[in-house]
This record gives structure tokens, sequence and C-alpha cells, in this order.
């Protein structure tokens, strides 16, 4: 009787010991079992890295559980104000849970392990308890591998525009080359410029041909300049001539004497006028006579000559000489 006993001890125990384990299991694996749940459906762009038994919290408390992931929906079952939205995700929680018409299903990932959830955030209580088969819009959480998506679709104009301004700065910077690179006409005038400063600065200096041109044309001017030089000297002759001239009235004692000088040869030439056109007759009757009759020169007395017969020129009177005027000193 007691080995009887303690064989249905034993089986009761193993008994009681499977059906617990299997209550937790069926507890955690199906809780509508032993709790009355509900089912929301969950529209996302992707739901990569979500898979089926992955947590739904609200708040960041688990209330229940992934049961299906469709991909894609037809367009037709899609959301109207997303139709790119293609992933139907198929929850279930509890009953209990205040999941609220307007809450914000966020997937992202959860724990050390970055397993995928879902979790309802920002429910307003004013709009309401969700009721059974709700649709919700939900929204992806940024992680490292969309954000550098993301990163890298905006950062593609700025590439391809960098690529652009990098091209016209690599024939920028050729030209650029070309015009101040080695052997560029750029190079040679500064060259030139070079050289022809560093002549400037060969003649300009003391010792060079300007400089010691300078110093001769100042040493010139010092001395033409001084009182005892040359220049100085030639104008105070020149003055102190002047001012004779200006003192003893010289000067016009001179252009007198010129004015009357002139008046003289005036009228010796007007003497000698009759004078000299009867020379010239004369030598205009030899001119023809030798020309015409040679022999006339012997035999003078066969040839008239009009100038024998004609009245001789009246002699004009002499000028009377008029004395130049001193001025008043």
């Amino acid at each position: 009787m007691k080995f009887e006993r303690s064989e249905i001890r034993t089986g009761v125990f193993f008994v009681a010991t499977f059906g617990l384990l299997l209550g937790v299991v069926l507890f955690l694996t199906a809780p509508g079992l032993f709790r009355s749940l509900k089912e929301f459906e969950v529209f996302f762009d992707n739901a990569g890295g979500l898979k089926p038994g992955a947590s739904v919290n609200l708040g960041g408390r688990k209330i229940g559980q992934v049961l299906a992931i469709e991909s894609p929906v037809p367009k037709a079952i899609r959301p109207t104000q997303h139709p790119d939205f293609e992933v139907l995700v198929k929850i279930r929680v509890d009953r209990s849970a205040k999941v609220y018409r307007d809450a914000v299903a966020r997937m992202g990932a959860n724990g050390l392990l970055a397993e995928m959830m879902i979790d309802f955030v920002q429910g307003n209580e004013e709009s309401g308890l969700a009721e059974r088969g709700s649709t919700f819009i939900g929204e992806r959480q940024l992680d490292v591998s969309s954000v550098a998506a993301k990163a890298i679709k905006t950062l593609e104009p700025v590439a391809a525009a960098a690529e652009a301004t990098l091209k016209d700065l690599k024939v920028t910077i050729g030209t650029l080359n070309g015009f101040f690179g080695q052997g560029s006409d750029l190079q040679a005038s500064i060259s030139n410029i070079r050289r022809v400063g560093e002549n400037m600065a060969s003649i300009s200096s003391k010792e060079g041909s300007l400089g010691v041109a300078l110093e001769n044309v100042r040493v010139l001017t010092e001395r033409l300049a001084s009182e005892d030089g040359p220049l100085t000297q030639a104008l105070k002759k020149a003055r102190d001539a002047m001012d004779q001239l200006s003192k003893d009235n010289a000067l016009q004692k001179t252009l007198a004497n010129i004015r009357t000088a002139s008046e003289r040869l005036e009228r010796l030439l007007t003497g000698l006028q009759p004078k000299l056109n009867q020379t010239a007759t004369n030598a205009e009757q030899l001119t023809d006579t030798l020309k015409r009759q040679p022999w006339r020169i012997i035999y003078p007395t066969t040839k008239d000559y009009p100038a024998d017969t004609a009245a001789p020129a009246p002699t004009p009177a002499p000028r009377k000489a008029v004395p130049a005027k001193r001025k008043q000193s």
C-alpha cells in the first residue's frame, strides 16, 4: 500500500508540474485562451526586421504581439492617404489596454538585441478607445540604416553638384596653371618686369650711370647757382650793362645814330641811282654794239646815241635829317 501511494503522489506531482508548465507556455504564446483580446491592423511602408510574435507595447509596456505580416497588399486595401504603404501587420493586444484611436503605431528596435517591435504612443483620451479591427497608419522609427539611407539620398544631389563643381574647378585650375604656370606669358612678363626693376635699381643706384648723371647735374646746378658761379656772374654783368644803358641813355643815343646813318645811306643811294642807271644804259649799248656793229667801237662817230640828244634827268633834292627825340629818364 505504501508503494502504491508513493507512485500516486509522484504521478500527481508530474501531472501538476506539466499542467503548470503548459499553462505558462499557453499564457505566453496564446494569451487569448486566458484573457479576452482584440486585433488591430497597422500599415507600414517597410517592415524590415519585424517578425511574427514580436512584442506590441503601449508606452513601453507590453500589451500584445504581432500575429502576421502581409506584403505587398493590394492597392485597393491600402490607406487612401498613403498608397505607397504596402505592408499590413496584424496584431493582437489585451482588451484592457487603453489604445486610443489617434495613437501612433511606431515601429523600432527594442533592447540590446535590436529586436523590432511596435509601440503605441501619443494617444489622446478624448479620441476614444480603438475598437476591434481598427486600422492604424504606422511610422518606422529611424535607425542607423534608415538614417544612412536617407542621408545618402539627401546627399546625392549635393554629391552631384560637388562633382560638377570639382570638374569646373579642375578646368579652372588647368586654365590658371596655363596662365600662371611655368613658361606662361605671365611668368615671362614677371621675369621681364623683375629684370627691368633690377636694371632700374642698378642704374639709379649711387654708382649707376643715372645716379652719377644726377649727381653731376646737382653739382653743376649748385655751381651755377652759387654766388661765384658763371651763371650768376653773367646775370650780374647783364644787369650792370642794362643799368648802365638806362643811366646814360646810351640805348636811345645808339638808336638815334642808327636812324641818322640810315637816312644818310638813303640819300647817298638816291644820288647814285641816276648814275647807276646811266652806267647800266651804257653797258646795254656797249653790249648791243658788240653784237651788231663791233667796228663802231673804233669809229664811234658814225653811230648816234639817243641819250646824247635827250635832256638830263632832274636831280632830286636832298632830305633834311630829323633829330631824334630823347626820352625823359
